[in-house]
């Protein structure tokens, strides 16, 4: 079961509700990631099909031609925001969209399959 979080700026109150890196339900492999386009915060399905006993692994990201590329197992696939549709993403690496200082996990608020 892959859990979501809130996440809060404690510099500047931002808040977002997200798993905050990779996180798996019983049928999809999640990760995290920021766009730079339109500064959101979303969680994004990397995979289908994750076994009940799967465990996260390390996920590789890779910059190629420009483009944020994720790579898991064999699976090769760009980090496309589910807000604005731009590939210009990157694995979320903590901090706050709008100020850059790194945010606080708060409290689990979604449980998710």
């Amino acid at each position: 079961m892959g859990i979501k979080y809130k996440f809060t700026c404690s510099y500047c109150v931002y808040q977002v509700v997200t798993s905050g890196g990779a996180d798996s339900g019983l049928k999809s492999l999640t990760d995290t990631i920021y766009c730079k386009d339109c500064d959101s915060i979303s969680d994004v399905k990397i995979r289908d099909g994750i076994k009940a006993n799967w465990t996260a692994p390390t996920l590789e990201k890779k910059l190629i031609n420009n483009v944020s590329i994720i790579h898991h197992d064999d699976v090769s696939l760009p980090l496309v925001c589910p807000q604005c549709e731009s590939i210009n993403t990157e694995l979320w690496d903590g901090t706050c969209p709008k100020c850059k200082r790194l945010m606080v996990c708060g409290e689990a608020v979604v449980f998710w399959d």
